[in-house]
C-alpha cells in the first residue's frame, strides 16, 4: 500500500504540471485582461506600459508562464490585481468555510443516498422504489441554484427557519453549543442544494449495484444457510456493491466544489466559491488561477483516497 501511494504521489506531479499549463494559458485566452478594470478613457498609454511592466504583462507569454510557475514552487501564488492581497492568503481564509460546506455536503450526500439506495434495491418495483426513482430524476435535473432559490424563499423568507445568507452573525454570542446551533442554522440550506444531485446519483448507482449484487449465486447460497435478510443484505449484497459507489466518491469531489461557486454566491456563503465568482466579475486572474490550481490538488487527493478506500471494500483488489 506504501509503495502504491508513493507511486501515486509521484504521478500527480506532471499531472499538476498539467493543470499549471492549461490554466494559465486558457486564462491568457480569456478576453480582456488583469488591467481591464484598471483602464479608463483617460488613461494615458505611458501609464498602461508602465502597469503592464510592473505586472510582467510586457514580457512574452512563455515567460510570463515561467515567472509565475517559479512563484509556484515558493508558494507565491501572485497577488491580486483588484484587491493587492496574496492570492494564498485570500484562499487560505476562505478554505475553511468551503471545506465545512463541501464536506457536509459530501457526508450528506453518502450518508443519504446509500441507504436509499438499498430501500430501493430491495424493494424492487414497489412504490417506494418508483417514488424515490422520481425524486432521483428531480435531483439531478434541478440546477443547484433553482434550488437554492427555492430553499430561502420557503424556509427563510416564508417560514423563517433559516437565515437567508452568510455564515453566522458577528454580534451572537452564547455558550460553544448555542454558537454551534447558530452555525448550523446558516449552513443546513446551502449544504442541502449543493448535496441534492449527489443524493440522487448515490442513490441511483446504489441500486443499479445492489440489483446485480443481489441476483448473484453466492447471495442465493447465503440465504440458503439461513442467514438472516439483514446479514445478507448488509454483510454480503452491500459491501460487494460499493466499489461503483466508491467510484462515484471521488467523481463527486470536482462536482462539489464546483457547485461551490454558484451555491456560495446564492447563499452568501464567504467561502472560495464566492471568491472565485467575485474574481471573475472583477477579471482578477491570479486568483482565478490560484483557486483553479488549489481545488485540482484537492481534487487530486480525494482521487488517491478514492481509489485506496477500493481495497478496503473489495479484498481482491491489491496495489
Amino acid at each position: 500500500m506504501g509503495k502504491y501511494i508513493r507511486k501515486r504521489l509521484l504521478q500527480t506531479i506532471p499531472i499538476v504540471f498539467g493543470i499549471t499549463i492549461l490554466t494559465y494559458f486558457i486564462m491568457k485566452l480569456a478576453p480582456g485582461g488583469p488591467l481591464a478594470n484598471m483602464i479608463n478613457p483617460r488613461t494615458s498609454v505611458e501609464a498602461i506600459n508602465k502597469a503592464k511592466e510592473a505586472l510582467g504583462l510586457d514580457k512574452p507569454i512563455l515567460v510570463q508562464y515561467w515567472n509565475w510557475l517559479k512563484e509556484l514552487f515558493h508558494l507565491n501564488f501572485g497577488y491580486s490585481t483588484f484587491s493587492g492581497q496574496p492570492v494564498l492568503e485570500m484562499i487560505l481564509e476562505r478554505l475553511p468555510a468551503t471545506l465545512l460546506l463541501t464536506c457536509t455536503a459530501f457526508v450528506i450526500s453518502f450518508v443519504i443516498g446509500i441507504p436509499l439506495g438499498v430501500y430501493s434495491a430491495t424493494h424492487k418495483y414497489s412504490a417506494g422504489d418508483y417514488g424515490l426513482t422520481i425524486f432521483s430524476f428531480i435531483g439531478i435535473s434541478i440546477p443547484s441554484f433553482f434550488f437554492g432559490m427555492g430553499l430561502i424563499y420557503i424556509f427563510a423568507i416564508k417560514l423563517k427557519w433559516f437565515p437567508t445568507s452568510g455564515f453566522g452573525s458577528a454580534s451572537f454570542h452564547g455558550t460553544p453549543w448555542q454558537e454551534f446551533c447558530n452555525k448550523l442554522r446558516y449552513l443546513v440550506m446551502p449544504a442541502a442544494a449543493m448535496s441534492l444531485a449527489n443524493i440522487a446519483t448515490v442513490m441511483r448507482f446504489t441500486r443499479s449495484s445492489m440489483v446485480e449484487t443481489l441476483s448473484q449465486d453466492y447471495i442465493r447460497t447465503a440465504r440458503a444457510k439461513g442467514l438472516a435478510e439483514k446479514a445478507v443484505i448488509y454483510k454480503h449484497a452491500l459491501k460487494n456493491s460499493l466499489i461503483p459507489v466508491i467510484t462515484i466518491f471521488g467523481l463527486s469531489i470536482p462536482n462539489l466544489f464546483g457547485g461551490a461557486y454558484i451555491t456560495e454566491k446564492v447563499f452568501g456563503w464567504p467561502g472560495m466559491g464566492q471568491l472565485g465568482v467575485d474574481a471573475i466579475g472583477n477579471r482578477d486572474y491570479a486568483v482565478l488561477m490560484g483557486l483553479t490550481l488549489f481545488t485540482a490538488v484537492l481534487v487530486l487527493i480525494g482521487n488517491l483516497v478514492s481509489d485506496i478506500l477500493y481495497s478496503f471494500v473489495d479484498p481482491r483488489i491489491r496495489y
